[in-house]
C-alpha cells in the first residue's frame, strides 16, 4: 500500500491496531479521524509510513522529521501557537490546508528542494508567513489559494521553469510580494 485515501477509516470506533506498510507516501483527510487508534499516538507527530498526517504538540518552532514525503491535509491547520517550521528536502508534497490558519508561522529558510507540488489553501492566512528565497525548481503545481493571505510572503527570482500550474487566488493578498 503506497496511498490511504481519504476517510479509509474514519469513524471506526473499535479500530485500535493498525499494521501500515512503511511504504505509504501519502494519507487522505480524517483517513484515520475518529479512531481510538488516532487517539493513542503519542509524540509530536503522527507519522504513517513516510507521509505526516498529523501535528499533536504544542510546540512552537518546529523541524519535520528528515524522510517525511508528504506531509498531509490539515497536518498543522489552525495550530496558532508555530513561529517557525523547517521542512526537510524529502518533502514533496505539501496537501490541502496542511498550514492553513497558522498565524504566526514563519517557514524558516526556503521550501525544500524536492518540493514538486503545494495544494490548495496549504499556507493560506499564514500572516506572518516568510517564505525566503526562491520557489524549488523542481516545483511543478501550486494550487489555488496555496498562499492566499500571507501578508509577508517574500519570494525573489524567477518562477520555476518547469511550473505547469498555478491556481486561482495563489498569490492574493500577499502585499509584501515584489
Amino acid at each position: 500500500v503506497y496511498k490511504i485515501d481519504s476517510n479509509a477509516f474514519c469513524a471506526c470506533t473499535k479500530l485500535e491496531k493498525v499494521k501500515i506498510s512503511k511504504n505509504v507516501v501519502s494519507v487522505g483527510t480524517n483517513a484515520f479521524e475518529n479512531t481510538p487508534w488516532l487517539t493513542k499516538q503519542t509524540g509530536d507527530f503522527v507519522i504513517i509510513g513516510k507521509a505526516l498526517y498529523k501535528y499533536k504538540g504544542k510546540s512552537v518552532n518546529i523541524k519535520i522529521p528528515d524522510g517525511v514525503i508528504s506531509i498531509g491535509a490539515f497536518a498543522f491547520k489552525n495550530c496558532c501557537q508555530i513561529k517557525s517550521v523547517i521542512i526537510p528536502d524529502s518533502v514533496k508534497s505539501i496537501d490541502l490546508e496542511a498550514f492553513s490558519g497558522c498565524t504566526s508561522l514563519a517557514l524558516t529558510g526556503e521550501l525544500p528542494s524536492g518540493l514538486t507540488s503545494i495544494g490548495n489553501d496549504a499556507f493560506y492566512c499564514c500572516r506572518n508567513g516568510a517564505v525566503t528565497g526562491e520557489l524549488p525548481s523542481g516545483l511543478t503545481a501550486i494550487c489555488s489559494y496555496a498562499f492566499n493571505g500571507c501578508t509577508n510572503l517574500a519570494l525573489t527570482g524567477s518562477l520555476p521553469s518547469g511550473l505547469t500550474s498555478i491556481g486561482g487566488c495563489t498569490f492574493r493578498g500577499c502585499t509584501s510580494l515584489a
